[in-house]
């Protein structure tokens, strides 16, 4: 998509879907990720999110074992790799 299709496509739905958009566009979160998404996940100032879970099949599971670009600790060291910290874009939770 470009910047005008991204910014039109934002107008054009109402929050719960710009938040999907967001996670999926600005912070590369993965479909099975943006599905088992929990509030509970994100931190409390709204600036990342614990990626923990994953929907895969219609069973809740792992994400995918792979180093985020965007984060440069990539996963969580005390769990054998399967989570990773996204950084938020500021806008992801405006309403």
């Amino acid at each position: 998509m470009t910047a005008d299709q991204v910014e039109n496509a934002l107008c054009a739905v109402e929050f719960r879907e710009k938040v999907i958009l967001h996670l999926a566009v600005f912070s590369g979160l993965r479909p099975g990720e943006i599905l088992a998404f929990r509030r509970s996940s994100v931190a409390p100032d709204g600036s990342s999110v614990e990626i923990d879970e994953r929907v895969y099949r219609g069973d809740i599971d792992s994400p995918k074992n792979c180093i985020n670009p965007l984060q440069s600790d990539g996963y969580g060291a005390g769990d054998g790799g399967r989570t990773r910290d996204v950084q938020l874009g500021k806008l992801a939770f405006y309403h």
